[in-house]
């Protein structure tokens, strides 16, 4: 599922959570150089619940990469 797909289904409350989420993860990175410790895992939960057969670890650092880049992308799509 393409990240544009994605984004149309996530309406409401859950993309402003989304949104909150990435950008609190986002400032946290920049000024901690770490994964916020609640964005993160609430990252995951919505990777999981979008793609429940593409398994990510949250205690890998290319998984959390892969989910932070995924959501970035999505609010972007939502920016336009």
């Amino acid at each position: 599922m393409s990240v544009e797909l994605v984004a149309e289904k996530i309406k409401g409350d859950k993309r402003k959570q989304i949104m909150e989420n990435v950008m609190r993860n986002k400032k946290h990175m920049e000024s901690k150089e770490m994964y916020h410790p609640t964005s993160l895992p609430f990252l995951f939960s919505e990777w999981n619940r979008y793609f429940p057969n593409i398994k990510q670890s949250i205690t890998c650092m290319g998984c959390r990469k892969a989910v932070t880049k995924f959501w970035t992308q999505v609010t972007k799509h939502w920016g336009e």
